[in-house]
């Protein structure tokens, strides 16, 4: 069996209520999504943590709002996507 395909979701932590419905949006599909509020290790190290679940990821969405173009962690999770 194949494992589910998995979505990075970047977006500010205004806009988490958002990534949640985008999420269980995806989850009705078969489709996991990768959420800071949900997947993060608390212990450790966090960018690290980010950096590996975007090369494991097979996308990236991002939510372009005003508060994420703002934010210099999604900036940088852009960043590393490229």
């Amino acid at each position: 069996e194949c494992a589910a395909p998995t979505v990075f979701l970047s977006h500010s932590a205004d806009d988490a209520p958002v990534s949640l419905r985008l999420a269980e949006t995806l989850a009705a599909d078969g489709i996991r999504a990768w959420r800071f509020e949900t997947s993060i290790e608390q212990r450790g190290d966090i960018a690290q943590c980010v950096r590996n679940a975007i090369d494991e990821a097979d996308s990236l969405v991002a939510l372009v709002t005003r508060t994420s173009i703002a934010s210099l962690w999604v900036l940088t999770e852009l960043h590393t996507a490229c």
